[in-house]
């Protein structure tokens, strides 16, 4: 009998160890966690301290919009593919207003995060630039957002931007340009190689442009920059020395986007085969490698009742011819740009709204 009730306590206290092992993991497990959610918070916090404003929500949002099987021409391009293989190389990118080159850009972001997800020696930052916002597109503004994005894709935050935010958190006090720059190249010093993206350059004030490319460009860091732009002379001149690839919407691109698009016109279904092909082929044509006049076109015949007047209004779509000049080029560009905004405004409200945003 007292065998009996000994093995029972000595089992009884087996389970009561395991039972404290258990409790003991757990209360380990959670304050790990806590920590971890701490520690996340207070990245969060001084990240949020650096800039609240973030271009994640803009990038998966255009990105979105991307037609399956577009802009891979570009990302299958010589100049790309070089322009990722090299250190310290500028790809400029111009393009006609309505090319895409927004949508381009959030691909080439997509493409360099994917391929660079797991390396964390390989930093990525990008900038949608906007005319209408350059009040908070300061100089300082983009840089700190840079600074943000390269902070970001350490798995620690760099001892450089908590020793800058401890100091200012004490004194009440934000950080100068120089301040953010003097971390910029600290943290930009911690990675073997880095991706600036900036689209719409062109929207970002002379006095931002001139004070922070020439920063970013720092060979020193072996930074990558790619640029995307409206046809300016100024610009076109600044970047002359760069790889230049232009940005237009290529036939194959243009033609998946009617493809999918010309469905949804009321009397698509009405249409025979060869009028389906003809507006196919004639509006791919006639775009000259503007995405958005492509929409317009198709906009411009969706109230088209008979095969007919289908035709008719498909006289009006035509290709303009490209004189051998740059600022020639620009000077037509900026006309073609006009003629699309005549257009625009001619459309229905909400489309119209949409069309400026695109355009602007």
């Amino acid at each position: 009998m007292v065998e009996v009730v000994q093995k029972l306590c000595e089992d009884m206290m087996l389970s009561l160890r395991k039972v404290e092992v258990d409790i003991k993991k757990n209360i380990n497990d959670l304050l790990l966690e806590h920590r971890h959610l701490e520690r996340d918070h207070v990245r969060g916090s001084i990240l949020d301290w650096i800039t609240p404003f973030e271009y994640s929500r803009q990038q998966n949002e255009t990105i979105s919009k991307r037609q399956p099987g577009t802009c891979q021409w570009f990302l299958d391009s010589l100049e790309f593919q070089k322009w990722i293989k090299s250190d310290g190389q500028t790809l400029f990118c111009p393009g006609i207003p309505g090319a895409g080159k927004t949508v381009l850009v959030s691909v080439v972001v997509d493409s360099l995060i994917a391929l660079f997800r797991s390396d964390e020696t390989i930093g990525i930052a990008y900038v949608y630039c906007d005319f209408r916002k350059t009040h908070e597109q300061t100089a300082k503004d983009i840089l700190a957002s840079l600074l943000r994005q390269l902070a970001y894709g350490q798995s620690y935050l760099p001892a450089s931007v908590i020793s800058l935010h401890d100091m200012h958190r004490a004194q009440g006090s934000l950080p100068s340009f120089e301040e953010l720059l003097t971390t910029f190249r600290s943290v930009a010093a911690l990675f073997s190689k880095i991706f600036v993206v900036i689209d719409a350059i062109d929207e970002m004030s002379m006095a931002c442009r001139y004070k922070l490319i020439p920063e970013i460009l720092d060979q020193q860091y072996k930074v990558n920059i790619f640029v995307t732009s409206r046809y300016i002379p100024d610009i076109v001149q600044e970047f002359k020395g760069s790889t230049a690839l232009e940005i237009r919407a290529s036939n194959p691109d243009v033609e998946s986007y009617i493809e999918t698009h010309i469905k949804s016109l009321p009397c698509f279904d009405d249409w025979s085969p060869k009028l389906h092909e003809e507006v196919k082929t004639h509006i791919s044509t006639a775009v000259d490698g503007m995405f958005l006049l492509a929409h317009i076109y198709l906009k411009s015949i969706e109230d088209k009742i008979t095969n007919k007047a289908v035709r008719r209004a498909m006289i009006q779509f035509k290709a303009p011819k490209l004189p051998p000049s740059e600022s020639k080029k620009c000077e037509l560009f900026d006309e073609i740009y006009n003629q699309t905004m005549e257009r625009v405004n001619g459309q229905k409200a909400g489309f119209r709204e949409f069309a400026v945003k695109i355009l602007s």
